[in-house]
């Protein structure tokens, strides 16, 4: 990269912060390591190094390193940072390419676990051993009580270390990966809260590393908040002239514009009345838990399936990535709901459904890889009792709020 484009690439980020406050009590990474091997790995990868923070990027496999390798790099495009981060230079920022998990972890301020539910379970798991008192682990894509669940398995794996985990929904852009290049294009900041609650000094850090973020009280708000389950699933799984596709009318015989090809007009009619019951249902369980601000309809859309305009739209899965969308969808996002409001006495039948439907559609039985609280320690006959517990576990935090 050059100077001027590594200048750029810095000054495009949009760094934010609350006040004088912010700079003085950020508590600040002076070394970072992102476990994974897929596009949101390259990308936070990319940004510390554009934030002059040195970085390592772990993968156990050499299918997800070759590509990069390969390359000599990433590339950014788009309507975030520009710019192209090369790998493994020795004499200028680069990013730190290892397959030895030591060497990523041990001296590394901060650790972002990358990629679909059942690799985030498998870093909480590798990592319990390698962990130290003061380091922040992020959770991206994090989705319903994540947070909670990667402290259950580091607990699991024999882990005593205090660290702080960071519940990130979502990365600061949309992004479209062709090869190494990644076109990236705007979205609504993602939620973020710690686990312990109120460790505000970290969220301040994080935002300073890797942009805009959407700050939350605890990790109640930021779970409850999730509207991944609300959105991606009517989307992924209602077709056909019942649910017809959204968009723009297109003409006998006309192609849509590749501007119109994006998640937001997935929705119809008809796909806007489900996910709308599927909310009503999130933030009824929310407010049997104390989060009673949960965004409506309209707001969940922006958040999690864009704009439609080229410089804020979510690009179309293709079909290995829907399957695997929905799988995370269902496993992290729908059954942790029904898993609270089972513990509320809620009925959430549209939840239910889309569950079962989602099951099926993947030939799969998906109920014992859910995130239920029980097995995160929240299970009582009682329906207070399980509150409590809750709000212990994150540190007596019992109601949300950004």
């Amino acid at each position: 990269m050059s100077d001027v484009d590594f200048e750029r690439f810095t000054q495009s980020l949009g760094v934010q912060t609350s006040g004088a406050s912010a700079a003085t009590s950020a508590k600040r990474f002076e070394r970072a390591c992102v476990l994974g091997g897929d596009s949101d790995a390259w990308l936070l990868a990319a940004i510390c190094v554009a934030n002059d923070t040195p970085v390592k990027l772990f993968s156990a496999y050499a299918a997800e390193l070759d590509p990069l390798r390969s390359a000599g790099g990433v590339t950014l495009r788009g309507a975030g940072p520009i710019g192209t981060v090369a790998l493994d230079q020795s004499k200028s920022a680069s990013i730190e390419t290892t397959t030895v998990l030591d060497s990523a972890v041990n001296d590394s301020d901060i650790i972002f676990l990358t990629g679909p539910v059942h690799k985030l379970r498998t870093w909480a798991m590798v990592l319990a051993g390698h962990l130290r008192d003061g380091q922040v682990v992020v959770v991206l894509n994090a989705r319903t009580f994540g947070a909670l669940e990667t402290r259950s398995l580091l607990r699991l794996g024999g882990s005593t270390a205090d660290c702080t985990i960071v519940e990130l929904q979502g990365a600061p852009w949309w992004l479209a990966a062709s090869g190494t290049q990644l076109q990236l294009s705007k979205r609504t900041a993602p939620l973020a809260a710690t686990l312990p609650a109120r460790r505000e000094h970290v969220l301040q850090g994080l935002q300073a590393l890797i942009g805009k973020i959407q700050p939350c009280t605890s990790t109640l708000y930021s779970s409850f908040g999730d509207c991944s389950g609300v959105v991606e699933l009517p989307a992924l799984v209602l077709g056909g002239p019942f649910n017809p596709n959204g968009g723009p009318a297109v003409p006998d015989g006309a192609n849509a514009l590749p501007v119109h090809q994006n998640f937001h007009n997935l929705f119809g009619e008809s796909h806007r009345l489900v996910a709308s019951q599927l909310l009503d249902e999130r933030r009824l369980v929310a407010s049997k838990f104390g989060v009673r601000d949960l965004p409506n309809l309209e707001l969940a859309l922006s958040d999690y399936a864009g704009g439609v305009e080229a410089d804020d739209s979510r690009a179309i899965p293709n079909l290995q990535q829907s399957r695997e969308m929905l799988r995370c969808a269902v496993i992290a996002s729908l059954l942790p709901l029904q898993s609270a409001a089972q513990l509320a006495g809620v009925a959430v039948p549209v939840t239910q459904a889309m569950t079962t439907l989602g099951s099926s559609l993947l030939d799969a039985d998906l109920t014992a890889a859910g995130r239920w609280l029980e097995s995160l320690g929240v299970a009582s006959t009682s329906f207070d009792d399980c509150k409590r517990s809750l709000a212990e576990l994150i540190d007596g935090e019992s109601s949300g709020g950004r």
